[in-house]
């Protein structure tokens, strides 16, 4: 049940662009990253100048 919670999560901050999934090559190969600070502040304000 905790995998399925987790898993959930990180779909979230994903999809939110708190993080950025990298896929390399082969079976399972991947990282997650998060985004800096300063980059999801320029996206909040870019969205802010467009409404």
């Amino acid at each position: 049940m905790h995998a399925i919670i987790s898993y959930l999560a990180l779909l979230e901050i994903l999809n939110q662009g708190k993080a950025v999934c990298t896929i390399g090559q082969g079976t399972n190969n991947f990282w997650v990253s998060a985004v800096p600070i300063e980059e999801i502040e320029k996206r909040k304000l870019s969205i802010k100048e467009e409404a």
